[in-house]
């Protein structure tokens, strides 16, 4: 069912979902921090339940940000912050692969992933990522969702993206999206990841509530 959804939502979805998308996927820089800093990112960034946990987290956000003052010793604190959480060396502490969530052997490029790869393939979706990554890392997922936003907020009627849109929250990401950012939030080391990771698990629940999404329940192996 299309729900009636305006382009500026689906916009706004879109924003959201790139910059997440960035933020889960790629290693800080000392550019992108600074313009979150110049642009006030927490406080301009939307609200979207008024709850006193976003409320905190964004406050956190905020601080993290006036706290920030370009120096190599706070970005290096940065990049090995999430570098543990989502990257290694070793186990990242918060995967950011869905088939190490869904599949019993906990390895990159399983049967979930293919299932991942099939759909964007019937959907036309083309994911810009490294030759040998898995197309199910949480980030890539997002920006996906970002670009699926977009096209509906130039044509809110698009029910082939809807849907689309709709099945990759239900059946390839939410399954096991919240433990993947709820690991990431509980082990955080900086404010800056872990209001992050909490204002993304608001906008994926956010998502879910107001798309109707109804999860497909998956047995979790982390």
């Amino acid at each position: 069912m299309h729900l009636n959804i305006s382009s500026d939502t689906y916009a706004t979805w879109g924003a959201l979902a790139n910059v997440l998308g960035y933020l889960l996927h790629q290693y800080p820089e000392r550019e992108l921090i600074d313009n979150f800093k110049e642009q006030q990112l927490a406080r301009t960034w939307p609200v979207l339940t008024s709850s006193s946990n976003e409320k905190q987290a964004l406050d956190e956000l905020d601080r993290a940000l006036v706290g920030w003052d370009s120096s190599e010793e706070h970005l290096v604190e940065l990049k090995l912050d999430f570098g543990r959480l989502f990257f290694g060396p070793g186990e990242p502490i918060a995967a950011p692969w869905g088939s190490v969530y869904l599949c019993e052997s906990q390895i990159l490029f399983d049967r979930s992933t293919a299932k991942l790869a099939k759909f964007y393939a019937e959907h036309a979706i083309k994911v810009d990522c490294e030759k040998h990554e898995p197309v199910d890392h949480i980030g890539l997922i997002m920006v996906t969702l970002a670009y699926l936003f977009e096209q509906l907020a130039l044509n809110p009627c698009d029910e082939f993206k809807y849907d689309a849109a709709v099945a990759l929250l239900q059946e390839h990401l939410l399954p096991w999206g919240y433990r993947c950012l709820s690991l990431a939030e509980q082990n955080a080391n900086t404010p800056f990841y872990r209001s992050i990771a909490h204002l993304a698990q608001v906008y994926l629940h956010t998502l879910a509530e107001k798309l109707g999404v109804i999860v497909v329940q998956r047995k979790l192996y982390r």
